[in-house]
């Protein structure tokens, strides 16, 4: 699997770590290019990483503050899974799908999913990152209300009253604004 790149700046070339997604964004070579980094210092060696985009150095960088997910395994997950699949895995709890991915057992996905669900719910609802477009429109309102500091439980209900009053056939931010209504009563 391709895992670097030499990009060079300024008549100096850098050694860049990427993700299987980001080489396949790469263009021609010797073309320009535009990548996102973030640069990890650890005891014995300082990594640059390369990005096609900013949304993927973002979910790096979530990666890897979960303990036991350092650069290796970060960029392993996002070389084996799409950001909207691994948001949805760690969403709707589905270690099973996150084991599939070479270097992350039982235990790792377990704790992916305890450590990250809270994160990937408010970027999911607040930046558009992932997979809202997989989510249905109540899931949407749900992990929305979450965003805006509502547990869980309060959301769900508030959602569950919301379809209730209006039905299901509308779009998340109309369920939204009713679960809202519903919640101030």
């Amino acid at each position: 699997m391709p895992d670097k790149a030499e990009i060079v700046v300024g008549g100096v070339g850098y050694r860049v770590l990427i993700p299987l997604s980001t080489y396949q964004a790469l263009p021609d070579l010797g073309s320009e290019v535009t990548l996102a980094t973030s640069m990890q210092v650890r005891e014995n060696a300082i990594d640059l990483i390369g990005f096609s985009t900013q949304a993927e150095r973002e979910v790096f960088e979530v990666l890897i503050g979960v303990s036991g997910v350092g650069v290796k395994l970060g960029l392993t997950i996002l070389s084996g899974i799409k950001i909207e699949d691994l948001f949805r895995s760690i969403l709707e709890e589905d270690k099973s799908l996150l084991s599939t991915i070479s270097g992350i057992g039982p235990k790792t996905a377990g704790r992916l999913v305890l450590e990250l669900k809270d994160k990937v719910a408010k970027i999911v609802a607040t930046t558009g990152i992932g997979a809202t477009h997989r989510l249905n429109q109540v899931e949407e309102a749900v992990l929305a209300l979450e965003a805006l500091g509502y547990s869980r439980y309060e959301a769900r209900k508030a959602v569950e009253v919301a379809v209730k009053e209006i039905g299901s056939n509308h779009n998340s931010e109309v369920i939204i604004r009713e679960a809202l209504k519903v919640s101030a009563t």
